[in-house]
Formats: structure tokens, sequence, C-alpha cells
């Protein structure tokens, strides 16, 4: 053998080794697609199931406020979110020190008492929250860990602590609102007389 043999063989040996890795990239790549599409496929099936328990979430939810506002005689029954304003009063609150005048507002929410607390109040906060209702009740501002006692803006309502109740004479849970001043609480969230007969 020449030296030339020697080196066409070797370079036919080198062609064939890289052959080989390359088929077998390939089919490590074909392997991590599929796998990759498989996955991909899982989690479009996982988000479908959530999306539909969602749906049946907001559906029994729903069903529970509705149900809530025709025992509690609310007026739209369908379109009323069932929160209301059962009180509110001043008191005297005591911080670091300082005393100022407060105000606490115990809103009754449509959520019956027999649900455990992390579900009342994971539904709670969402509607409050999130729907605007804390809006709707005049509060400027939500900073649930400042002082009260140091704020200085007295024409701003400021929430500063939520407290929750289960009040089980009523059935239904009750947030309580400690804010800076008074909110301002529309007719529709008050609770209305019993209608005469």
């Amino acid at each position: 053998m020449n030296m030339c043999s020697i080196c066409k063989y070797a370079y036919e040996e080198t062609i064939k080794t890289l052959n080989k890795q390359l088929a077998q990239m390939k089919e490590e790549k074909d392997a991590l697609a599929a796998l990759a599409e498989e996955r991909a496929r899982q989690k479009e099936e996982k988000q479908a199931e959530v999306e539909a328990g969602q749906a049946l979430n907001a559906g029994l939810k729903r069903i529970m406020r509705e149900r809530s506002n025709a025992a509690r005689s609310i007026t739209p029954k369908k379109e009323h979110d069932g929160f209301l304003a059962i009180r509110s009063e001043q008191y005297l609150e005591h911080s670091d020190g300082n005393e100022f005048v407060g105000w606490r507002t115990v809103l009754q929410t449509p959520y019956s008492a027999e649900l455990d607390f992390s579900q009342a109040c994971l539904a709670i906060e969402e509607d409050v929250f999130g729907g605007g209702i804390i809006k709707e009740l005049g509060c400027d501002e939500v900073d649930l860990a400042c002082d009260p006692a140091g704020i200085s803006d007295e024409d701003s309502v400021v929430l500063y602590r939520v407290l929750y109740k289960a009040d089980y004479r009523s059935s239904y849970w009750e947030m309580v609102l400690f804010t800076t001043g008074s909110l301002c609480v529309p007719k529709n969230r008050m609770p209305q007389p019993p209608k005469k007969k």
C-alpha cells in the first residue's frame, strides 16, 4: 500500500464515521422533535382542562351568587354581585403609641359560610379587589403593609387591614375592611328592608 491508498482509506473511514455520527444526530433530533411535539400536545390538553375547570368554577360561583341574592331578596339577582355593606362604624385605632380614628366596614359576601376559609378568601378577594368593588366603595388605595397612623393625606381613603368572618347566623362569609376614612356605600350595596305584604 502506498501513501495515497492509506490516505484514501483513512479519508473513507473518517467519512463513514462522520456519516454514522450524522445519522445518529438526526435520529436524536427527530426523537427530540417528537418529544417536544408530545409535550406541546400535553400542554394544550392541560390548558384545555384548566380552562374547562375555570369555566365550571365561574358557573358554580354564578349559581351560588344568584341563590344567595334570591335568599337575601337582592334584586336584580342575576346582575348584582351579592356584596352588601352591613355596617360601617368609626373606632379608635391604636398604632405604635399613636391614636387615630379609623373606619370599620363589614361587607357580607354571597359566599356560604359552609365554604372553607381558603376557598372563600380566594373568591372574595378576586371579586372585591379584581372586580372593582373596593373602588366603587370609594377606597383610593389598598396598602395592607402601611402604618395607618402615618398616613398624612387626610382626603385619601386607604384600606390598611382586612379580616374575614364566617357569620353562622346569616350563613355567609363577611369581609371586614379597615380604612382611614368613611367609605361611600351606594344604595345597591345596602341591605334592603323586607317588603311589606
